[in-house]
């Protein structure tokens, strides 16, 4: 709706140069037009505007030292690479809600509310989706391991938890799960909702944030699996 125009939802720091980019909702009716805008960290000052040619991102990261700038989008959902420059490098239609890049910065993973999951190999210009696979739950956050090989992804719906699949098929190998996930959620029972989550830096441990919804309260929860 109308409130939701002007707001920020992704934010990325440049790994190399004093720049920052920043985007969130805008509206197509107005000028200017839905952007994305980059800013000098060290002075505030405008440096660029780049036509978003969608109105919600949810979501920045800088790819391939920062020669890349990839933007995830909702309703209605895209993935979109850009150049420093503005120009469109890659596109594709779908609810890119949730976007994360490997370390090696070679693997991008884009998961939509569709409930489908789709990692992309980066070679110069070049974008080949090398995964399309169907989740079981509503995805709301992704995280590629160190080394790349897997890939956890967090999910929305009601006691679905949070799984990991391997990038090089989108296999599912684990599922990461708690005593209030369940698939039969009976009414009163405490509601549990994965909102974010991370790799240690070892490949060991996952962390997810979400909340926890009791009778009259909701509680934050922050988990560890080892």
């Amino acid at each position: 709706g109308a409130d939701r125009i002007g707001r920020l939802f992704g934010a990325a720091i440049h790994p190399t140069e004093d720049l920052v980019a920043i985007a969130g909702s805008g509206s197509p009716a107005g000028e200017p037009r839905p952007s994305i805008w980059l800013f000098e960290i060290s002075t505030g000052r405008f440096v660029r505007r780049i036509e978003a040619r969608g109105q919600h991102v949810r979501k920045l990261i800088w790819a391939d030292g920062g020669r890349i700038l990839l933007a995830g989008y909702g309703e209605p959902g895209a993935l979109r690479a850009f150049d420093l420059s503005g120009r469109l490098l890659y596109e594709e239609m779908l609810a890119g809600d949730c976007l994360a890049l490997s370390f090696h910065g070679d693997l991008v993973a884009s998961a939509s509310r569709d409930k489908s999951l789709q990692m992309y190999r980066i070679s110069g210009d070049q974008f080949t989706r090398t995964v399309r696979v169907m989740l079981e739950a509503d995805p709301l956050a992704v995280d590629f391991s160190p080394d790349g090989a897997r890939l956890a992804v967090g999910f929305y719906t009601p006691g679905a938890g949070s799984s990991v699949y391997q990038s090089r098929d989108g296999q599912r190998v684990l599922r990461l799960r708690t005593t209030f996930d369940s698939d039969l959620l009976r009414s009163g029972d405490p509601i549990n909702k994965t909102l974010s989550l991370a790799w240690a830096r070892d490949g060991a441990t996952i962390v997810t944030g979400g909340v926890l919804d009791r009778p009259g309260r909701t509680e934050g929860r922050l988990r560890r699996f080892d």
